[in-house]
């Protein structure tokens, strides 16, 4: 068999858990290092890449993503291009308790409702387990994908959108979960602003982590129960969690939701570090901007809609309900435990004010990068009649942008609590990107890394760039226990992100139709294989599916 042609990086400045600006040369053979010397000698027909004056670093890993969304389609890796100009070679995706598989096709409406605003485009499914769902992308995927369950997914299988979950549902639903960890999953996660999450009590997740415990490299992630008003009482379940069950635990894109609860980021360091010291393994990602999406249902308090989204668009157009609905909405003060009577995690009228609600993705672009009074003004009526007429005409699908999540506003004078989340050791990153169809999305889609490094390694100077650079790899690995990508050593897997620290940088631009790509990766290598070279993006489909063996 002929042998793989070789690839050399020399004069980079390796920059990883192994090495701390260290000049060194790395040969690359068969989809993996063979080596790092000091000096290694060019060999005829290998592929040489001079990395003079540039940082050569393990590939970076998105620990919370929603890729598995977006991995099905064919035109992925020009949706995808922009967390590889980040320095991305690895993702993990089925977050927020929402995964693309398992898939049963007699739950498709139900399954819709709940997790319809993380769609591209119209679903096409061709799996049902989460073993389909892999073998379908295997081989055609632009990077690498790190499998979690899904516990809302799950739960809406098991149970619909039934508040109570039952013996018989209950059981169904840790079999599901243990067939999805035989399959290759990490983990699950759970997003408990969501119906049917939000309806699930600390028991059930408990009895739920107890299964994953018994799988050795397993990890509990959590989009928490609450970001405002039960901000510090969501941490202590979620450390609750992995008191009782001894399961790791991630909390994901920990920052609190709106400008008055930048206090609390302390508090919330101070539970998860005496967790720690206590034996809980307990850490937390964290968005690089202070701005969040997800779906426009999220304004909705969850009982108005735990019939279905079709019955919900219909009792909006009755004046007497949707007044109740917004009554409660400028009302509601979210109390713990939000799973009892009509709680409700986080009111986001309440916690970030009308202003700062924007539409990020939706079909009808005149709605795209306004806020509701905005589009209120336009058509002639109030903020409260703007979102039903949006709710209305977008079938609850539209995508919603909110700024101040993380206790500030981009940019501001005053970041002071965020910075500190930001810099905690405890912290690692995550892009978090919902692509909408109308093209609009997050601008840590495309600068999260660079904005790390850009604000907090070159500006800043709170963080080394190898705290930086082990926290974009080792340190997400180990998170996951994945031994062998995340490090720059012999036999690791080459995903190699090559990069101009002086060029590095994010353009943020929120509501931009095609948002600027950030700058300062000139090299990225996925498995071996080159697919961002001297900055220009080739489309080879280099990822691979990494499984919970």
């Amino acid at each position: 068999m002929e042998k793989k042609k070789g690839i050399l990086i020399k004069n980079g400045t390796l920059v990883s858990k192994e090495y701390d600006s260290s000049r060194k040369d790395v040969l690359i053979e068969g989809g993996k290092i063979d080596g790092i010397r000091d000096r290694i000698k060019e060999k005829t027909g290998w592929h040489v890449i001079d990395a003079e004056n540039k940082i050569v670093s393990p590939g970076f890993l998105s620990i919370h993503s929603h890729n598995d969304f977006y991995l099905p389609l064919k035109e992925h890796p020009q949706l995808l291009k922009s967390i590889l100009f980040q320095g991305v070679t690895t993702s993990v995706g089925g977050n927020c308790g929402i995964s693309n598989y398992p898939i049963y096709t007699d739950h498709i409406k139900n399954i819709e409702s709940y997790q319809g605003f993380l769609h591209y485009r119209e679903a096409d499914y061709r799996w049902t387990t989460l073993e389909e769902y892999l073998d379908h992308i295997s081989g055609n995927i632009v990077v690498n994908y790190i499998p979690l369950a899904g516990h809302g997914t799950m739960r809406v299988i098991c149970n619909g959108f039934e508040k109570e979950l039952g013996a018989e549902s209950a059981a169904s639903l840790r079999k599901m979960l243990a067939n999805c960890m035989d399959q290759g999953c990490f983990g699950m996660s759970s997003g408990l602003m969501y119906m049917p999450g939000t309806f699930s009590t600390t028991e059930e997740l408990i009895d739920l982590c107890k299964i994953l415990n018994k799988y050795k490299a397993a990890v509990y992630t959590s989009h928490l129960r609450g970001y405002s008003d039960t901000f510090l009482e969501s941490v202590n379940e979620a450390i609750e969690i992995g008191r009782e069950t001894g399961v790791r635990v991630q909390c994901s894109h920990l920052g609190p939701f709106g400008i008055n609860y930048g206090p609390q980021i302390d508090k919330a360091l101070d539970l998860l570090h005496e967790a720690n010291r206590q034996g809980v393994e307990i850490s937390y990602d964290s968005l690089a901007y202070c701005g969040g999406s997800t779906t426009i249902m999220a304004l909705i308090p969850p009982w108005a809609y735990e019939n279905g989204l079709e019955l919900f668009l219909e009792n909006i157009k009755d004046d007497g309900f949707y007044g109740k609905v917004i009554s409660y909405i400028e009302s509601y003060i979210p109390k713990w435990p939000s799973w009892e009577g009509t709680g409700w995690t986080d009111n986001f009228v309440r916690c970030l004010g009308w202003d700062n609600l924007y539409v990020l993705g939706a079909i009808n672009k005149d709605f795209i990068g306004k806020n509701f009074i905005r589009i209120g003004k336009e058509r002639g009526v109030d903020k409260r009649e703007a979102l039903r007429e949006v709710l209305i005409e977008e079938k609850g699908s539209a995508v919603m942008y909110m700024a101040g999540v993380g206790s500030c506003i981009d940019d501001s004078d005053d970041m002071t609590y965020f910075d500190r989340m930001i810099e905690d050791p405890l912290c690692t990153y995550t892009i978090d990107a919902i692509f909408s169809s109308s093209g609009q999305t997050m601008p840590y889609a495309y600068g999260t890394f660079p904005r790390i490094i850009n604000r907090y390694v070159k500006n800043k100077g709170t963080i080394t760039i190898k705290e930086a650079v082990e926290r974009f790899t080792s340190k997400a690995a180990e998170i996951f226990k994945v031994k062998d990508r995340g490090y720059l050593k012999t036999g690791a897997f080459a995903d190699i992100v090559i990069f101009d620290l002086e060029n590095m940088r994010d353009y943020p631009d929120i509501f931009a139709q095609n948002p600027g790509l950030s700058t300062g990766v000139e090299y990225l290598l996925i498995n071996g294989k080159v697919v961002i070279e001297n900055r220009n993006f080739n489309g080879v489909l280099a990822g691979e599916i990494i499984k919970n063996s």
